[in-house]
């Protein structure tokens, strides 16, 4: 059974390492359609992937970014969260 996906504002490390799993499963998966001959579902998993390595970079530098995005944010949860 998959593990959902921990928010960033409760567990950051839990979430650097659930995203960097994504990557590789989408990478995985977009290499395997590639080889299929399925490009555009390549080309969707290979986006996807890039977005979970991106997830991952931000949250490693969310120190460095927690300087340009400042404030609040409130969420459904009804949680106030530091934006950044």
């Amino acid at each position: 059974m998959e593990e959902p996906i921990v928010h960033p504002w409760k567990d950051i490390n839990k979430y650097i390492e659930t995203r960097a799993k994504e990557t590789l499963y989408e990478l995985e998966l977009a290499e395997e359609f590639l080889k299929n001959g399925l490009y555009r579902n390549a080309a969707g998993k290979a986006f996807q992937g890039w977005k979970a390595v991106l997830a991952v970079l931000a949250a490693n530098s969310r120190s460095e970014l927690a300087g340009e995005f400042r404030g609040f944010v409130r969420l459904k949860e009804r949680v106030r969260v530091e934006a950044g």
